[in-house]
């Protein structure tokens, strides 16, 4: 019952997270305007492209520097009669100090227009060829910032009034734009290749399998199987439920940690957390560490990775690391015979999380280890080692 109570909590947030994406804000309106008399075959002429945009946001000029937000990107794609005749020009942007990224930053606001040169072979047929100019860009407020768009606008050669852009796909490769009219990484996730929900949501899919190759993922995996896996006294539907939320709670974790960050730190606030170089340390710690024991450096001393796991027990800022790689590395007898001296002997957040991890890994030996724990002087320590004896014993055959 708790099972279906928690997938039913979950499902109902991943739906309700979908249906926020989808009501997005979209605080601009672009349009190009008709083209004029001098839009004729083998001349160059400038094509006009119109913003306005909403009393608070921004949007990132055509120069804006990389390693920020992305800039603009007008481009002329291929198979149409028009073809690029030189860099898009526009407005000289405004420049001021940004609290999303932290430094200067080059905006639009309020509204711009821009001229977008293109030209047509000498003997090409018009009659009416629309013209088509795909506009990548970037919105911010001062709190936060929207994922980067493509759109596509389109006018035709006879005079019609200019198509206003529907707004594209959220990017997932914007491409900081450049002067010399280079043309943008393709988006992947553009609405011109993933045209469908379900299209975008196998590219999403496709992707997130090939980042299980990378290093800081693909280690984790055997971890996570052998969790599922090894578990006595489960039916292949409890496996497959419980992996099936362990899978939404990661989801929507990741989801709501990089809401929360964005809407207290900005939109970069993630980025600086993640470049912090003393987090990036200490986890990197953790996994030689992890690496160390399960290649077989399993002494005990005060240097020892084994021993900087279980004193990194008692930081309240890194214990969910290290307890992760001790549950795993205490299903070894030789790893549990090492750290049932390390429990009796080491400090209160020590003694509870030791006797909480083999209480998860332990066998029928640990139970012996873990009655005198019951009689501890600490009275939390005692309380906590009697639940991790219920538990084990709950759990072996």
């Amino acid at each position: 019952m708790r099972i279906r109570l928690t997938f039913l909590i979950a499902a109902s947030l991943l739906v309700l997270s979908t249906f926020a994406a989808a009501q997005a804000p979209n605080p601009t309106r672009w349009s190009m305007a008709p083209l004029g008399a001098d839009a004729v075959a083998g001349k160059s002429f400038d094509a006009v492209i119109s913003v306005t945009i909403e009393s608070g946001w921004k949007v990132y000029s055509l120069t804006q520097k990389p390693g920020g937000p992305i800039a603009l990107v007008i481009t002329v794609p291929t198979g149409q009669a028009f073809v690029p005749a030189g860099t898009p020009a526009g407005p000289l942007p405004h420049i001021a100090f940004d609290p999303n990224f932290g430094f200067d930053t080059e905006v639009y606001k309020d509204e711009a227009t821009f001229q977008v040169p293109v030209k047509t072979a000498a003997d090409a047929k018009l009659n009416g060829e629309p013209l088509r100019v795909m506009v990548m860009y970037q919105t911010c407020n001062d709190r936060l910032c929207l994922p980067p768009k493509e759109i596509e606008l389109t006018t035709g050669t006879t005079g019609t009034t200019g198509t206003t852009g529907t707004t594209g796909t959220t990017g997932t490769t914007g491409t900081t734009g450049m002067t010399s009219g280079a043309v943008p990484v393709p988006d992947l996730a553009a609405a011109s290749r993933a045209s469908t929900l379900g299209a975008y949501v196998a590219l999403a899919a496709l992707m997130g399998a090939l980042s299980l190759l990378t290093p800081c993922v693909f280690p984790m995996v055997p971890i996570t199987v052998s969790y599922f896996t090894g578990r006595q006294g489960r039916t292949r539907r409890d496996a497959v439920t419980e992996a099936l939320v362990y899978g939404l709670g990661i989801v929507l974790t990741f989801t709501g940690v990089g809401f929360a960050l964005a809407v207290l730190l900005g939109a970069s606030g993630l980025n600086q957390f993640a470049a912090n170089p003393w987090l990036n340390i200490g986890v990197m710690a953790l996994f030689v560490a992890f690496a160390l024991v399960s290649l077989g450096r399993q002494d005990v001393d005060t240097f020892t990775p084994l021993q900087y796991l279980a004193n990194t027990l008692n930081s309240k800022s890194w214990r969910g690391v290290a307890r992760a790689f001790l549950i795993e590395l205490s299903r070894e007898a030789a790893v549990r015979e090492q750290l049932y001296p390390m429990m009796k002997r080491g400090l209160r957040d020590e003694k509870i999380q030791l006797a909480q991890i083999l209480a998860v890994s332990g066998d029928q030996a640990t139970v012996t280890q873990l009655e005198p724990m019951v009689k501890d002087p600490d009275a939390e320590v005692a309380q906590e080692s009697l639940r991790a004896l219920r538990a084990l014993k709950a759990r072996l055959p």
